[in-house]
């Protein structure tokens, strides 16, 4: 059977562990390794904000295909994160992986195939106290959870 196009093609990976370097493709806007699904165009928030805005829906649609087009990521996490200065981080967090959950339902991905989590501001990208650097913290990551290799 011809698989469709997709905006990532994964490398398929023998039984034994490998570097994610080792186990990448770089096509379109995501990369997908043995644990996750990193995007290119990080989806950042706005300071205290859930909200995804039209710069999202691309990222989103590109998540979405290459879930939609690997059966075999049978359980993704999205995992929200905050700065410090938000007000409770741990909620925004939530709301965050979840308004992605809900955009990436519209888009056709299962919702069996999902779970969100927070990690608040625990796990900062950037501990500088410039804007910018609490701007990169405010994000989302995508962690392969479960694969199935026989899909």
């Amino acid at each position: 059977m011809k698989r469709p196009a997709l905006a990532l093609l994964v490398t398929l990976v023998s039984s034994r562990a490998m570097a994610a370097e080792d186990v990448q493709e770089k096509k379109g806007r995501v990369v997908v390794t043995t644990t996750t699904c990193e995007v290119l165009e990080p989806i950042k928030f706005a300071m205290n904000d859930a909200h995804l805005t039209r710069a999202h829906r691309k990222i989103i649609h590109a998540v979405a295909q290459t879930l939609l087009g690997n059966p075999s990521i049978t359980l993704l996490e999205i995992e929200g994160f905050a700065d410090t200065h938000e007000t409770n981080p741990d909620k925004l967090g939530l709301a965050r992986a979840t308004s992605v959950m809900v955009a990436l339902q519209a888009e056709g991905v299962p919702a069996f195939r999902m779970q969100v989590g927070s990690f608040g501001a625990t796990q900062p990208l950037d501990k500088s106290d410039h804007a910018q650097g609490q701007e990169k913290n405010r994000r989302i990551e995508f962690l392969i959870v479960r694969r199935d290799p026989s899909l």
